[in-house]
């Protein structure tokens, strides 16, 4: 009985090895993925406060100029 212990312990290290180096190959591309994630957005948020900042800011109600008044177009002078 004895005889495949060996075998049977070097299949049992070799399996639970390789669900910990998946397991842990895994949680470190997941961890690579939200640095990445992170890293995209605090780019857009910079990107979003740099254009924010270049846009003038709309005139206020009381310093604005009246606009014109539009024009009519006169109609023509037809003598019936």
């Amino acid at each position: 009985m004895f005889e495949n212990l060996p075998i049977i312990l070097v299949e049992v290290i070799m399996v639970f090895g390789g669900v910990l180096l998946f397991a842990w190959w895994q949680l470190r591309e997941l961890k690579q993925l939200r640095q990445q994630r992170e890293q995209l957005q605090l780019n857009e948020a910079a990107e979003l406060v740099d254009s924010a900042a270049s846009v003038p800011s709309a005139p206020s109600v009381h310093s604005a100029q009246p606009s014109p008044a539009p024009q009519v177009p006169k109609p023509p002078n037809s003598s019936l």
